[in-house]
């Protein structure tokens, strides 16, 4: 088993929806990209922006290519599983010489998928698959970015209801949302597309069996609620280090252009790391 190190993020911050679709780019102007060679290390995001944080997400996916510039790791790379409402794509990010502001063209695509649910299992355990076939390296780490409700019930967090459910589901003592097959429905991060059914929240069980086949030096939860002990016991021997957060995330997300030349530079421990956050 391996020896898990948790850095929680002691945030107090409020977490900031909206509901509109910013399309920061069209993925459809941008070319294919081949396998490529091996690389020491490989950043993977996995976004969930199919819902009312989309235009946060894309923000953040905007922060993320700017910062991946000419003085980017050289034998590095990210890698952008970037699920929108209206298309599916892999994505690949490495040292370029392109100006900061004409980020859109340091995409590469390595994949396009079909419409399709982000918070099975199924699509999570391909998704890695294709990252070590299309982006192989000899380490990874992952990035979650989205919804997060760690061990919090999804009808009483902020979006997912209504006032009446959240009364109904405080008045329980220890409440918890069920589905229609009477599943508890907790520890969870997504959703994909709407909030109303069940299956398109990733539960811990489905993240662990999905990460499973990909060795993971890190999980970073750039999602609100994921630092519970029972989520991250679940999670014990998915990564070796596990950073996340007990309270709420900024919807605008993590400060992606200090943090990912830390990470690649190897200029600070994900303690140290976790402190820009």
């Amino acid at each position: 088993m391996k020896r898990v190190y948790y850095i929680f993020l002691l945030l107090l911050s409020l977490s900031i929806t909206c509901c509109n679709t910013f399309e920061l780019f069209d993925d459809d102007n941008i070319g294919e990209t081949e396998q490529s060679a091996e690389v020491d290390h490989t950043m993977i995001f996995y976004v969930m922006g199919d819902n009312n944080i989309s235009s946060s997400l894309a923000e953040n996916v905007k922060q993320i290519a700017q910062s991946v510039g000419s003085d980017f790791a050289e034998n590095g790379q990210i890698v952008i599983y970037y699920d929108r409402r209206d298309s599916t794509t892999l994505l690949r990010l490495r040292a370029n010489n392109i100006e900061e502001d004409k980020w859109r063209e340091r995409f590469e695509v390595l994949k396009r998928y079909e419409k399709q649910n982000c918070a099975s299992e199924e699509v999570l355990r391909t998704v890695m698959n294709d990252v070590q076939t299309l982006a192989p390296s000899k380490s990874y780490g992952i990035v979650f970015s989205g919804h997060g409700g760690g061990w919090f019930p999804n009808h009483v967090s902020s979006g997912t209801t209504n006032d009446d459910q959240k009364v109904a589901a405080q008045s329980i003592e220890h409440p918890i949302s069920i589905d229609p097959n009477h599943t508890p429905l907790t520890r969870w991060y997504g959703y994909d597309n709407s909030a109303s059914v069940a299956e398109n929240f990733m539960t811990t069980e489905i993240m662990v069996s999905g990460l499973s086949v990909i060795d993971l030096n890190y999980i970073i939860f750039d999602a609100c609620y994921m630092s519970s002990i029972e989520l991250l016991y679940a999670l014990r021997n998915s990564a070796d280090y596990i950073v996340a957060s007990p309270a709420e995330i900024m919807a605008y997300g993590f400060p992606y252009s200090e943090i990912i030349p830390m990470i690649f530079e190897g200029s600070g421990s994900l303690i140290d790391i976790s402190g820009q956050f």
